[in-house]
């Protein structure tokens, strides 16, 4: 089962000690259901059960979170109006918990983003952020709080390396989603070394989708194979078929 092959290695099951991090590919023509296997996968690893509660716990996390920062805004708020000293708040706890349960970045072509929006209505319960147009800060930080789990951004605003990538490379992921991985093999593009410095950083799986692994040539799956090594003594790669 590709999901179940796809979550051993999320978790880490069958990685290798040495390659921290990796790349699978899931290998299938359009149409086949690389998106639906990869939302499958998502719900398995945030633990879903695929009914009414997971949106009733999702609105409660959300509550919850909110809640939580306004009392930290006005605590803060209410130590400088009193001139004392701001008092210590849980954030970082908060954003190494919103890691642990989400925190999921998924870099699609900017044409197919309302495609990754529906899909993940029609199949699940799913607190999905997307990172365009004015709500871009907003939706960081949504994510990095934990109100939301998924950050979908397109690719144009991904490789964008002086305004953008930076916000992005900020936070630190649990797991990569990239999807038409073969438009990122040319070694020289941004949407290769953003993509490469993003995982280097977060040390966290990546898992790339197309149905076309070998575009033109050989070189195209040998820069699959290349970047989903992770280390220069050790090559290693999972392809979901």
């Amino acid at each position: 089962d590709p999901v179940l092959y796809a979550y051993a290695y999320v978790l880490g099951t069958h990685r290798l000690p040495c390659c921290p991090s990796f790349l699978c590919l899931s290998l299938t023509d359009m149409g086949l259901g690389k998106t639906v296997q990869i939302i499958g996968l998502l719900a398995a690893i945030q633990k879903k059960g695929g009914n009414d509660l997971d949106l009733k716990l999702l609105k409660q996390k959300c509550r919850r979170i909110a809640q939580e920062l306004a009392g930290m805004q006005k605590r803060e708020e209410d130590a400088l109006l009193q001139g004392l000293p701001i008092p210590p708040s849980n954030k970082e706890e908060m954003f190494e918990d919103a890691k642990k349960s989400g925190r999921i970045l998924v870099i699609v072509p900017a044409s197919v983003i309302t495609n990754w929006q529906n899909e993940f209505k029609a199949w699940g319960h799913f607190g999905v952020a997307v990172y365009e147009g004015q709500g871009r800060r907003d939706a960081l930080e949504r994510v990095r709080d934990g109100r939301d789990e998924i950050l979908v951004v397109g690719k144009p605003l991904f490789t964008k390396v002086k305004t953008d990538f930076p916000h992005i490379n900020q936070l630190d992921w649990r797991l990569v989603i990239c999807d038409e991985m073969h438009e990122y093999k040319g070694h020289k593009t941004n949407g290769h070394k953003c993509l490469e410095e993003l995982r280097n950083k977060s040390m966290c799986p990546v898992i790339g989708l197309t149905g076309t692994l070998v575009q033109n040539n050989c070189a195209c799956l040998g820069f699959s194979l290349l970047f989903a090594g992770g280390c220069t003594d050790t090559l290693f790669v999972a392809i979901i078929l």
